[in-house]
């Protein structure tokens, strides 16, 4: 008898070998997607706090002194509001007028707002600086606000995606104009 074909058995055995890759190979691809999305998470998280304090440095190297209140903010350990010298349209500083920036913490989002003076020309701005904010907190190298110097700022981040959570403590410091 010389039939051409498979037996039953070699059929099994090939069906449980091609059964056992898929599975190695969904297990690796399920591995690997794991680890794509906690990585994406981890540095989405890490970006973010160090956007939103490198634009908060930024205002403080601006701002000529840390001020006590503007509107309806209080400068504290979670709000810092700043007076910077307003600007003219050739980008040069008006002497005596002033713009204010004020960085706050409204639920789990981390908030700046420019508020200028009518003779200024820096533009009116209220942008979101990050999000999943646990703690923001503003520490001061002087108890007596006019007599500040230098800003500290912490920040701790959490963000959440398809189970997966990321946390960062990040920190700063930088010192106002002039100083």
């Amino acid at each position: 008898m010389n039939q051409k074909g498979l037996t039953l058995i070699e059929v099994i055995i090939s069906l449980g070998l091609l059964g056992f890759i898929s599975v190695l190979i969904i297990g690796i691809y399920l591995s690997q997607n794991s680890l794509y999305k906690s990585q994406s998470l981890e540095l989405k998280v890490n970006q973010e706090a160090r956007s939103a304090l490198d634009t908060i440095d930024s205002q403080i190297r601006l701002g000529n002194r840390v001020t006590a209140t503007f509107g309806t903010f209080s400068t504290g350990p979670e709000a810092l509001i700043l007076k910077i010298q307003s600007i003219n349209a050739q980008q040069q500083l008006i002497g005596g007028i002033y713009d204010y920036a004020v960085v706050y913490k409204l639920g789990a989002d981390l908030f700046l707002e420019i508020h200028p003076d009518a003779t200024s020309s820096r533009k009116t701005l209220v942008t979101k600086l990050a999000s999943g904010v646990n703690t923001v907190s503003f520490t001061y190298n002087n108890a007596d606000l006019n007599l500040v110097t230098e800003v500290s700022t912490a920040l701790s981040l959490t963000h959440t995606n398809s189970g997966y959570n990321r946390s960062i403590n990040a920190s700063s410091r930088a010192k106002l104009r002039n100083y």
